[in-house]
């Protein structure tokens, strides 16, 4: 790299030629920019995550007749908390696999003349933290079914 920039530089009167990464630091408020594109992406992870949670806790609500009973039959929370924890994996990674069938279809279809390119060790460690905290925020909906009481469901009072 720093050969080809030494000869523009030396082919071409007037002009500095630099390294790639020197040059993007050089662009005016690469800085603000870098930080300020790094909290839209922070903010629209918590929110996905945020999303994912309150999913499950109103599908948790929805089926609570149907925890109940399956307390009141014997089935035991870990049980519960475990088919919880399954449907969150399940939903997520097919969620993360559409995801990124899609984002590669774009970046395929982009003709801005700007390289972009997927780093395989960012789209895995994205849908890795996406699953982990997806299940963390699962624990709500898990929680939820830990406090039922069996015997609401067979009428005991």
């Amino acid at each position: 790299v720093a050969a080809v920039a030494a000869s523009i530089a030396g082919a071409v009167a007037g002009v500095t030629a630099y390294p790639l990464d020197t040059a993007v630091s050089l662009i005016p408020g690469i800085d603000s920019i870098t930080q300020s594109f790094g909290i839209l992406v922070g903010l629209t992870f918590v929110i996905g995550i945020v999303v994912i949670g309150f999913f499950f806790l109103i599908l948790t609500v929805q089926k609570m007749r149907a925890f109940t009973l399956l307390r009141a039959i014997g089935t035991s929370t870990g049980r519960l908390a475990g088919s919880v924890a399954l449907q969150i994996a399940v939903v997520v990674l097919v969620a993360s696999a559409i995801a990124v069938v899609l984002t590669l279809l774009a970046v395929q279809g982009l003709n801005t003349g700007i390289p972009v390119t997927l780093q395989p060790s960012l789209i895995i460690g994205t849908v890795l933290a996406v699953l982990v905290f997806s299940l963390l925020a699962g624990l709500l909906s898990i929680r939820r079914i830990a406090r039922i009481d069996p015997a609401t469901a067979v009428g005991a009072r």
